[in-house]
């Protein structure tokens, strides 16, 4: 079982009717600071797929969105 990924909520989801996947796909690259430094670096693209899970009331109403820090919800905008 999976819970709603809004902290205000974490309302079980036991029903695939009331869950709603989103999914971010993450690329990152590791880059050297100089030329100098460049064999010490994988500058091939890592991906990395994560999911947020929300219930229906939650889905309609927050934003997901993904920065440095992470993955946040954020609440509903007046």
């Amino acid at each position: 079982m999976v819970e709603c990924a809004n902290p205000a909520c974490r309302k079980t989801l036991a029903s695939s009717q009331d869950l709603h996947e989103i999914e971010f796909e993450i690329v990152s690259v590791s880059v050297a600071v100089s030329d100098d430094e460049s064999n010490n670096w994988d500058e091939s693209p890592k991906r990395e797929a994560t999911r947020v899970f929300l219930c229906s009331e939650c889905a309609s109403t927050v934003s997901v969105q993904i920065g440095p820090n992470g993955i946040t919800v954020l609440p509903p905008t007046p």
